[in-house]
């Protein structure tokens, strides 16, 4: 298991070294690629991260998961990686807003289904109830 740091581009992602797992990027601190293992046609899963930390040494750090490369390209990660460094350096956690956006996106599709299930309960104990 190595780690490099040099700047990433997609010409480097194409060629590099299978004991490569990690590439830290020199130009934005906390931008990397982690990468996984080859499989039969030579592919390597490749996903971008940020790894960022609020409050200074003691205060919360993470590593948030800015995609994959296929879905994104470079160009695309690095500057989703600098507007998520601006949100950082304004004291917002971002794993946390990622999860409460994705919390509050499964509430807003699993009302509607629950309300109607209540509905059907209530008209059908309503029903036996007479």
């Amino acid at each position: 298991m190595e780690s490099i740091q040099i700047k990433i581009t997609e010409s480097i992602l194409k060629k590099v070294d299978p004991s490569i797992n990690r590439i830290s990027d020199t130009v934005i601190s906390g931008f990397h690629v982690r990468l996984g293992k080859t499989d039969k046609q030579r592919n390597r899963t490749t996903k971008f991260y940020l790894y960022y930390r609020i409050g200074g040494r003691t205060g919360t750090s993470g590593n948030y998961l800015i995609g994959s490369h296929g879905s994104i390209d470079v160009k695309t990660a690095r500057s989703e990686a600098k507007q998520l460094f601006g949100q950082v350096a304004r004291g917002i956690d971002i794993n946390h807003a990622k999860r409460k956006t994705r919390q509050a996106t499964i509430d807003e599709k699993s009302a509607p289904v629950l309300n109607s299930l209540l509905d059907d309960f209530e008209s059908h104990a309503e029903q036996q109830r007479k």
